[in-house]
């Protein structure tokens, strides 16, 4: 995890599918920043797929469900 999304890229190649699912705020120091959440799709070999969910650029998630 923290992982950031060109480095994920770079090791899993391009995914399926990715979309932009939301966003969150957080408050860093003085400011309060909004990022995005994006989650990306990639089908793996025998009915399974990764769903990664991105916050603000960085690997927050991994969930693997079957098809």
């Amino acid at each position: 995890m923290g992982d950031r999304a060109y480095e994920v890229e770079q090791k899993c190649g391009t995914p399926k599918s990715r979309q932009v699912i939301g966003k969150t705020k957080f408050k860093e120091e003085l400011e309060t920043k909004t990022v995005l959440i994006e989650e990306w799709v990639y089908e793996l070999r025998y009915g399974w797929t990764d769903i990664l969910t991105f916050t603000g650029g960085k690997l927050s998630d991994i969930a693997s469900v079957r098809r």
